[in-house]
């Protein structure tokens, strides 16, 4: 599966360390380096019946995006992929709705007078409503 996302397995291996550790630690690399909704979305989809992936998914129930599903529009969740909390916001989560809308804009431009405003989290928010979308887990949410 490494291989298909252009991964090495070899850097992922250390001496004595568990299958679970390695996915962990897999997962933390892949989050570090912004492609982890890609490697989650393979796994759902190559090894969802896997029993140390379901553990995985047991101790880190964040990671899982049916269990991330919510009844109120998809972005107002208030956790993102890994359970990564996401709170108010509320001008920005009402853009990104408003971009659904046939005549709303497809653009969206976050900027700030400080440096930190949040322009990573903004993209991680929106990056788990894309990986919803193409799994089909937001259909008739809205």
């Amino acid at each position: 599966m490494l291989l298909r996302l252009n991964r090495n397995p070899r850097d992922f291996e250390r001496i004595g360390e568990t299958q679970l550790d390695m996915i962990t630690r897999t997962v933390e690399i892949a989050n570090a380096e912004y492609w982890l909704s890609t490697l989650v979305q393979t796994v759902q989809a190559d090894h969802a019946g896997h029993q140390l992936l379901a553990q995985f998914f047991a101790n880190n129930p964040g990671w899982e995006l049916v269990k991330n599903r919510r009844n109120l529009h998809p972005c107002d969740t208030l956790r993102v992929l890994g359970g990564k909390s996401f709170i108010g916001r509320r001008e920005f989560r009402d853009h990104v709705k408003a971009m659904e809308q046939v005549t709303g804009m497809k653009a969206l431009v976050v900027t700030s007078g400080h440096r930190s405003v949040g322009k990573t989290y903004s993209a991680e928010l929106i990056q788990f409503l894309a990986l919803l979308e193409l799994n089909g887990a937001n259909s008739g949410s809205n």
